[in-house]
């Protein structure tokens, strides 16, 4: 699974949802998935964090 810091628990529960056809023929358990998620409110700062750290200062 990756971790994609811009997206919401409702978003990943959507996505689970959308591809739960093709998760289920790989054997994965779809409802086991949407189980798991959870927010991570505090990812959405690293975002804001890197970008902090990448910024160039004259």
């Amino acid at each position: 699974m990756q971790f994609h810091p811009y997206f919401s628990d409702a978003v990943i529960r959507d996505y689970v949802q959308c591809f739960a056809p093709s998760l289920q023929r790989t054997g994965m358990d779809t409802d086991a998935l949407q189980q798991r998620v959870q927010a991570t409110p505090r990812a959405a700062s690293l975002l804001t964090r890197s970008a902090q750290l990448a910024e160039v200062k004259p």
